[in-house]
């Protein structure tokens, strides 16, 4: 009896204390689903409804930026395509003067009626893109009565396309409606020194979150 006890506690200590088990032979790793998911393809589109143009304008010869944003702005010739710039590619636009909004009603009113309004065809803005890269775009841009082309540089963040320059409205032949705002707005246009400016260079934005759809 007592040998029987010695056997079983030698087994015991040598099933916890032992010789380790034999290895097991390597499993294959499947990969999982991500690992042999194929990439995602997307396409992009134009959504109205996320696209806002904005302005600077400078007054005074400190060159103060005052700031503004054209609320509508009608937009053709997009399309449903693999990258932004393909979505814009021969796409033009029209904006209308009067849906310019500073904040100031009484601004607002000043600037269609004093610059705008000294324009051939006053009521509306218009362009086309010409051509579109990974950095930089060409737009033909319509203002009284004149197309000049505009260097614009051109970046994305996430899904948002930003376009940005700066123009010299008097390359549209332009000056007198900045003479005439200016006018009428010396006193708001002066700064310390005494002398009234408003200046031809307007800084120019255009921002739009495209629609995205992968599979």
């Amino acid at each position: 009896m007592k040998q029987s006890i010695i056997a079983i506690a030698t087994i015991v200590l040598l099933a916890s204390c032992g010789q380790s088990p034999a290895p097991k032979e390597t499993e294959e790793i499947t990969p999982t689903s991500e690992e042999t998911m194929e990439p995602k393809s997307c396409e992009y589109s134009f959504n109205a409804d996320s696209t806002l143009v904005t302005w600077t304008a400078f007054k005074t010869t400190e060159k103060i930026g005052v700031g503004g944003q054209f609320d509508v702005i009608n937009v053709s010739g997009t399309q449903t395509a693999a990258t932004a710039e393909e979505v814009f590619s021969g796409a033009s636009f029209e904006i209308p003067v009067n849906s310019i909004n500073t904040n100031n009603p009484d601004r607002d009113m000043k600037i269609q009626k004093f610059f705008f309004g000294s324009l051939t065809g006053s009521e509306m803005l218009s362009g086309r893109l010409v051509s579109i890269t990974a950095n930089s775009a060409e737009v033909a841009l319509s203002m009284n009565g004149v197309e000049k082309m505009v260097n614009m540089t051109y970046s994305m963040n996430g899904d948002a396309v930003l376009l940005e320059t700066t123009i010299n409205v008097g390359e549209w032949n332009a000056q007198a409606g900045v003479d005439a705002l200016n006018k009428e707005c010396y006193e708001l246009h002066m700064a310390g020194d005494g002398v009234s400016k408003l200046w031809p260079e307007v800084k120019i934005g255009i921002r739009s979150v495209l629609n995205k759809a992968c599979n």
